[in-house]
């Protein structure tokens, strides 16, 4: 898997709209997109986030068909 691959928190935090601090709640929850630690840095693989933004639609779809 090469870096490029590989968001950071705050680039992530940017990408879906939400504060790193509900990012680092999301991991201790987790309900957030999956995530790598390294050097104890946190990264997020492309594919993941991707994943996690579809989910995330289709539950935002069905919630709003239910009211």
């Amino acid at each position: 898997m090469s870096d490029a691959e590989l968001l950071r928190t705050p680039e992530l935090a940017t990408r879906l709209g939400v504060s790193q601090v509900t990012l680092a709640r999301w991991r201790r929850l987790g309900t957030g997109p999956r995530f790598l630690k390294r050097s104890g840095i946190i990264f997020y693989r492309a594919e993941d986030v991707n994943e996690f933004e579809t989910q995330r639609d289709r539950i935002r779809t069905s919630t709003r068909e239910a009211n």
